[in-house]
């Protein structure tokens, strides 16, 4: 018998057609935490098979459903978007405007997705430059400063995974070879940030840690980007002190 609240005493509850299915199946997934089997989740849903191939087909397309290899799916990033976005002064969001507000620049809040770091925040700052970023955009671990956080703290199959895909150039500074961006790695390691170094995006540079995690291998970042002709090295490095506060004051968040 199927207890009350599950997924597919859900589908029973609502009326038929797409919409209902998909957001029963976005659901599931968000219990899940992790990727689930077609056939689970089609179990798990009271949907065929088929149906819920279809559903998560158009799902895929607007990014807010993964695939991955052996028929398994995950949520994808404009699921984590919509999440921020649809809760408007959460603790994270505090947390950055007081960050964005004590350095005067722009600043982000980003989780990991595989091998893909997602904006979940963004914060604008004084600067009169737009940042190509944006809340829901995804970006390569290894020229961001968020993604260089994260990869820095992943365990080692997951990094040389990541090493083997490749390292495509974003600009003249991307560490495109996998022995400097091992030893890039390292560093943030030891010294508890990375730095974008005009790495991801031309003329911006940024610095970011990761949230401590009390459990496992931190998944969330934040950093803070700055123009390199407003802005320039020295400068951003005396916010280092007040980012790893606020990543701190996140750990629990």
């Amino acid at each position: 018998m199927t207890e009350p609240g599950t997924a597919a005493d859900q589908t029973r509850a609502l009326p038929v057609g797409s919409t209902a299915k998909a957001l029963v199946v976005l659901q599931a997934l968000a219990r899940a935490g992790g990727a689930v089997q077609l056939a689970d989740l089609a179990r798990d849903c009271s949907v065929s098979k088929p149906s819920a191939h279809r559903v998560l087909a158009g799902l895929r397309e607007l990014a807010w459903v993964r695939a991955h290899e052996g028929g398994r799916y995950s949520l994808g990033p404009q699921a984590y978007a919509f999440a921020a976005m649809a809760s408007p002064g959460t603790s994270v969001e505090q947390a950055l405007a007081g960050l964005r507000d004590a350095v005067g620049h722009t600043v982000h809040a980003g989780v990991l997705l595989h091998d893909h770091v997602v904006y979940t925040h963004k914060l604008d700052g004084r600067d009169q430059f737009v940042m190509r970023s944006r809340v829901g955009a995804t970006a390569p671990l290894h020229c961001t400063g968020m993604g260089k956080a994260l990869l820095a703290h992943l365990p080692e199959d997951q990094v040389a995974a990541v090493l083997a895909a490749g390292l495509p150039g974003r600009t003249a500074g991307t560490l495109t070879d996998p022995d400097a961006l091992r030893a890039e790695l390292g560093l943030i390691r030891e010294r508890g940030y990375a730095v974008d170094d005009e790495e991801n995006e031309q003329n911006i540079r940024c610095i970011a840690t990761v949230v401590p995690e009390s459990l496992g291998h931190p998944l969330r970042a934040v950093s803070i980007s700055t123009v390199t002709f407003l802005t320039d090295r020295e400068q951003l490095m005396s916010y280092v002190p007040a980012l790893l506060q606020c990543a701190r004051s996140l750990t629990t968040s």
